[in-house]
């Protein structure tokens, strides 16, 4: 009895360990090369951006810099919608986060056709390049929502997503995803 004790506590302990270190052991590394690739900066969403270029028409536009990341701090892309018609990426600070917003960070958005409005009277902003853009502020309750900053370019739709992020971090996002298609077009890009 007392054997069978000490199991279920020694089982115990691991699972909340694995909890508390998120499934790693010291001195292992996480996964980078599964579906859900780390994401530590704005540079690890070129390989995205070349899937969008390849399998969209909507030409990418995903910023240059991502606020909050460093060595210590990354997140996942934890969903990835392309197609034709436009993208929608999803980064997550967990690799499962599947949408919840307790684990959202961000999500990059680009269509065809106008992307969905919000409930939210949006506030004018101006953009890079003339560009106007649309600041959607958070919704404050039980939980702060998310806000988006939204845009129409050369007959595209784009929105970038933040949980409870403020106007200038979004338009500071947006100017930078606008200034980013500079680059393409210079690397050989048919945008």
């Amino acid at each position: 009895m007392e054997n069978h004790a000490l199991k279920q506590t020694t089982v115990l302990v691991a699972v909340l360990v694995l909890i508390v270190t998120g499934g790693q052991v010291r001195g292992q590394q996480n996964d980078v090369s599964g579906s859900k690739p780390l994401i530590s900066s704005a540079e690890d969403l070129q390989k995205p951006a070349v899937e969008v270029r390849s399998q969209s028409q909507v030409p990418p536009r995903l910023p240059s810099f991502l606020p909050y990341l460093d060595d210590s701090a990354h997140v996942y892309l934890t969903s990835k919608d392309i197609g034709p018609s436009g993208y929608d990426l999803e980064l997550g600070f967990d690799r499962n986060c599947e949408g919840q917003h307790v684990c959202f960070y961000a999500s990059f958005q680009g269509r065809n056709a106008l992307v969905n409005l919000s409930e939210v009277k949006p506030v004018r902003v101006k953009l890079r390049n003339g560009i106007r853009g649309w600041f959607y502020p958070p919704q404050i309750g039980a939980y702060c929502s998310n806000s988006s900053i939204r845009w129409a370019e050369r007959g595209f739709y784009y929105s970038i997503e933040m949980k409870c992020e403020n106007r200038g971090t979004l338009v500071k996002l947006a100017n930078s995803a606008i200034s980013v298609r500079q680059q393409f077009a210079h690397g050989g890009s048919r945008y």
